[in-house]
């Protein structure tokens, strides 16, 4: 081990040896697990520094520790208050708080009026302060970007999403922008889409990392009329979806033609190779 990695596994003793010793006699030795879209504050309705601070202290840590206790060492923060997020990736890191190691985008960038304004931060001025990064031009596109990075972002998460309101997303000369700088500061960049032929044209726009398989349109027709490039093409995490019984608690009805195409979709990009 180097590191705190494992670099070699086979039987006897090790050419060199370590000052740790484990009897792993009747265990079982695993990789940790990843989990790649986990919101730590998001959900939280957290309106002040007080509130979210009391939650820092009082519920993130067991959060923390059951996540480890579940065999997870990876957690992927896409979409969380920043800077508040970064500082517990520090603490994690520092080892002064107990936890997987954490990545986070901070902050999303999005059209206004788009998610998470119009979802989580609905009536919350400190949400859409701290979680919500609206965006009406490249230039500001740009330069919260930056900020971003500067403050400490592993990657870049933009929304486009037309599920809340058809017409109410970034525009494409945005999200050209978003890519562009991203790419120039060396982050990845995480675009989350629910439509297939948005998908399409989000890549031929510079995005090569979609945050979950798009819901609505066939993948599969897409690709048939030559629209569609997989090559390099990314999938963070697979479909966001509302159970068909959080839908009847809701008193709407539940969307299991859009499931369907989604494991469709699923099924497609697995086919195509695509991670």
């Amino acid at each position: 081990m180097q590191g705190g990695r494992i670099t070699a596994v086979g039987a006897g003793h090790p050419a060199q040896p370590s000052d740790n010793h484990i009897d792993g006699r009747d265990m079982t030795l695993m990789p940790g697990y990843i989990d790649t879209h986990r919101h730590l504050f998001a959900y939280t309705n957290a309106r002040s520094d007080r509130e979210l601070q009391r939650y820092v202290s009082q519920r993130l840590p067991g959060i923390l520790r059951g996540l480890l206790q579940a065999g997870i060492t990876t957690v992927l923060s896409p979409g969380d208050h920043s800077p508040d997020i970064f500082e517990i990736r520090d603490a994690l890191t520092a080892g002064t708080l107990a936890g997987p190691r954490l990545l986070a985008t901070g902050r999303m960038l999005h059209a206004p009026g788009d998610h998470p304004a119009s979802t989580l931060c609905q009536r919350n001025r400190y949400c859409r302060k701290r979680l919500s990064g609206a965006v009406t031009d490249p230039g500001a596109a740009g330069a919260l970007v930056q900020s971003l990075v500067k403050d400490g972002a592993d990657m870049i998460k933009a929304v486009h999403d037309r599920e809340l309101q058809h017409r109410v997303v970034i525009a494409d000369a945005t999200i050209a922008a978003i890519a562009a700088e991203a790419g120039r500061l060396k982050v990845p960049l995480l675009l989350h889409t629910r439509e297939s032929a948005d998908l399409v044209r989000l890549t031929k726009l510079g995005v090569k990392r979609i945050v979950h398989t798009p819901l609505i349109g066939s993948l599969a027709d897409i690709a048939a009329a030559g629209e569609l490039q997989t090559a390099g093409l990314a999938v963070q995490t697979t479909l966001s979806w509302v159970s068909p019984e959080i839908d009847r608690a809701r008193r709407r009805k539940p969307q299991t033609q859009r499931f369907a195409v989604g494991l469709e979709n699923v099924r497609y990009l697995v086919d195509q190779g695509v991670p």
